[in-house]
């Protein structure tokens, strides 16, 4: 048996390639979820599309990058379905040249959380409940 692994291209707000320090598995895309961390992008034959990322990448570049194969950057060239898109953004000037004082965030890890939601917690959208369960260190 050959294993074929897949490898994620992981962008930056530049175009190059990011720096990623953890990566969490999205429960919100098993079946019976609400999905939540929506991505955009374009599918294989460059249709505008969103879906759930499958996977979620901490970056040092301040940035969070949800994978999901359906989804593409638009333009994209090579192998559809292998690559990460930019959720959040919060580099600050972290690629400003010639390099001053950074000011944006450097993620160094993400981690998943799972918690019962409270009977008494008012309903709320599958989204908003996961960003709350997600926790990103920062330097």
């Amino acid at each position: 048996m050959t294993i074929n692994p897949l490898v994620v291209s992981i962008p930056t707000p530049v175009g190059s390639s990011g720096a990623p320090t953890g990566t969490v598995f999205n429960i919100t895309t098993l079946p019976g979820s609400t999905p939540g961390f929506m991505i955009s992008g374009v599918d294989a034959n460059d249709k505008p599309t969103s879906a759930p990322a499958r996977f979620l990448f901490a970056t040092e570049d301040g940035t969070i990058v949800g994978w999901n194969p359906g989804v593409n950057p638009k333009g994209f060239t090579g192998t559809a379905g292998t690559f990460g898109i930019i959720a959040v953004d919060n580099s600050g000037n972290n690629f400003t040249m010639p390099p001053s004082s950074a000011t944006g965030a450097v993620y160094l890890a993400i981690a998943r959380m799972q918690m019962a939601r409270p009977a008494c917690m008012s309903p709320i959208s599958g989204a908003a409940w996961w960003k709350s369960m997600m926790a990103i260190f920062t330097l």
